[in-house]
């Protein structure tokens, strides 16, 4: 099914990450030497116009007759491999290690929005019409209109995002996560514990939750509602990738031998465990990148032996996309959830999905 869904463009060094831009008519993706590769997205060959369906009303569907539009590969601007968000004006933001910001664009032209700074970059995060830089002696909030504000960041930051409404900050440290207005970035006006070094942060989209990845301490979830925290520990690998199902109302995890994930109305506080959702076939080997479509009730999840998967929470069955190959190292589904981009290694990967293979998932 890859072979004749996908389009896949090769990478000279390994792909860390995955971006859309707001028209989901480009995917930048940064690489391991710095460099960037950025991928025009738009399918001259969707898969509806290769289906066809004969009197007995089988579909088949015939294999692609062009290659893509080849890629343009970005040398670096900054030193180390960059930070990529989506950015104002259909185009990116990228900060590398010496926290300069810049702007690309779907040309492919790149310039400078902002000098580096005076320590090296922790996080580049954007949300609405706020972009922010985190160094671990600064955190700069800039607003697209405006000026911007500058504070120190908690001590120790590891990682930073902001919230969906973009009016909090959360910090990642070894001790866990502090909370920050934007308004006041270097005020802690919250704390939460967390079982191990913070890694990663991932907000649930209405803001009521927050995940964290903790290293081989597990997973830290907080109920910012009522402050309750729950830790899920036990993964045979450290569960790095996170995401939010929101058609589903799932939390789904890697770093088992399965698709973790959790049914939120019962999530896991307290040592209950009765909302875990058996998802997908166990494997021989783990997870390690996951991602919920935006729409429908369904996660993508990669494996360390180049499978993917797409599975509904709480189900067992799970459509094989991709049987082997490279380990993934990103997921990431495009705005509409007709794409899934795949990063591995070796290459980044373009998936469009036919309309006709998710009947039974309507949310």
């Amino acid at each position: 099914m890859f072979e004749l869904l996908a389009r896949r463009w090769a990478a000279p060094t390994p792909v860390l990450g995955l971006t859309f831009n707001t028209s989901q008519s480009y995917v930048a993706a940064p690489l391991a030497d710095g460099s960037i590769v950025l991928v025009d997205s738009s399918d001259a060959e969707p898969p509806e116009s290769r289906i066809a369906v004969d009197p007995s009303g089988r579909r088949t569907i015939s294999p692609r007759r062009s290659e893509p539009r080849p890629a343009t590969i970005l040398a670096a601007s900054g030193p180390g491999p960059a930070e990529v968000v989506c950015g104002p004006d259909d185009g990116f933001l990228i900060a590398w290690r010496d926290a300069s910001l810049w702007r690309l664009d779907g040309a492919g032209t790149v310039l400078p929005a902002a000098p580096p700074g005076l320590a090296p970059l922790v996080a580049l995060d954007r949300r609405g019409a706020t972009t922010m830089i985190v160094t671990s002696n600064e955190a700069t909030l800039q607003p697209d209109e405006g000026f911007a504000n500058r504070a120190r960041p908690p001590a120790g930051v590891r990682v930073a995002v902001l919230s969906p409404d973009s009016g909090t900050i959360a910090f990642g440290s070894a001790e866990g996560i502090a909370f920050a207005k934007i308004a006041a970035p270097g005020e802690v006006v919250r704390r939460c514990a967390a079982p191990g070094p913070v890694d990663r942060i991932v907000w649930r989209d209405d803001g009521a939750y927050i995940a964290a990845a903790c290293g081989a301490a597990g997973l830290a979830l907080v109920d910012l509602r009522d402050g309750r925290i729950g830790c899920v520990d036990g993964f045979p690998v450290p569960p790095r990738s996170i995401a939010f199902s929101g058609p589903s109302n799932a939390l789904v995890v890697s770093g088992a031998y399965r698709i973790a994930a959790w049914d939120l109305e019962r999530p896991p506080f307290d040592g209950d465990r009765s909302g875990a959702l058996e998802t997908g076939r166990t494997g021989m080997v783990a997870v390690v990148e996951v991602a919920a479509h935006p729409r429908r009730r369904l996660v993508a999840a990669a494996y360390a032996n180049g499978q993917v998967v797409i599975a509904e929470p709480g189900r067992r069955d799970e459509m094989i996309l991709k049987a082997t190959g490279a380990t993934p190292t990103a997921l990431a589904w495009s705005a509409d959830g007709r794409m899934l981009a795949i990063a591995a290694r070796d290459a980044v990967a373009l998936v469009t999905l036919p309309d006709a293979l998710f009947k039974s998932s309507e949310p």
